[in-house]
């Protein structure tokens, strides 16, 4: 797979009460409710779907797509361990 057969692009939200989505813009786009989420969304084209993949490993540059992690203040101590060894951590 070509990098042509994935398109990656932050996630759209709507209010559906008052704005359409058909049912292929659904894939890309959420609820206004959860723009907290900032999500960013990558979209793979042009899969054979007789026998889709359980999963795809796809090589991606961190420093590009990954500004900052943010935990919950609830999330167990050894996540918050973890997220401190890294500088995104925010």
């Amino acid at each position: 797979m070509d990098s042509t057969d994935v398109e990656i692009g932050h996630v759209p939200y709507v209010d559906f009460k008052t704005a359409f989505a058909s049912l292929h813009e659904r894939i890309y786009v959420k609820r206004k409710s959860l723009a907290h989420e900032a999500e960013v969304r990558a979209i793979f084209k042009r899969l054979s779907m007789e026998s889709p993949p359980v999963g795809l490993m796809m090589p991606v540059d961190l420093e590009l797509l990954v500004k900052a992690v943010v935990a919950s203040p609830f999330a167990s101590l050894w996540l918050h361990s973890l997220l401190e060894k890294t500088k995104y951590l925010s």
